[in-house]
């Protein structure tokens, strides 16, 4: 929970100052989930982080990461998919809907092929929709990686803003 000196509205993306006790700053991006009045001039928001602290980020609160983390930032196992997404900009119009091929699955996120490149930082909803075209769910997400491929398409690392139910993944991987 963040205590904020202004409103900030649901669904929007923040930059979180990481002060460090040794002096050190940090900053990680945050998307806010509920953002509430705590008194007459705070507002009480409740934020996931856009990608999984670092060790860097967490040595700012003296919090020891073991070495396995460092190793491999994804904290959940990737499935191959057949899978597809329609996605919506959240904040944009709706020109900025499109779709993708997705290219691997956790409970947690998703690698997206989409024939048009999306900045980092951008927040997503995604509709997933398996091999036969059937809606199975609806996600926020945000994009943590970005780069071409060799195609022309981009290809996009998405966070959930949530997670996927293990029968949902299954229905999807």
């Amino acid at each position: 929970m963040l205590v904020a000196d202004r409103r900030i509205d649901v669904g929007k993306l923040i930059d979180v100052e990481l002060p460090g006790g040794d002096g050190r700053n940090g900053s990680v991006l945050a998307c806010v989930l509920q953002s509430e009045a705590a008194g007459s001039d705070h507002w009480a928001l409740n934020c996931a982080f856009a990608t999984e602290l670092s060790s860097g980020d967490l040595s700012l609160f003296d919090v020891g990461v073991s070495s396995s983390v460092e190793a491999e930032q994804r904290s959940s196992i990737r499935y191959s998919s057949w899978a597809s997404a329609v996605y919506t900009i959240v904040g944009g119009s709706m020109a900025e809907r499109g779709g993708g091929a997705v290219l691997d699955l956790s409970i947690a996120g998703l690698g997206l092929a989409t024939a048009n490149p999306i900045p980092l930082g951008t927040l997503l909803n995604l509709e997933l929709l398996d091999a036969g075209g059937r809606a199975v769910a609806t996600m926020l997400a945000s994009v943590v990686t970005a780069r071409p491929a060799p195609d022309g398409r981009s290809i996009l690392g998405c966070n959930f803003m949530g997670e996927l139910s293990e029968a949902q993944l299954s229905d999807l991987a």
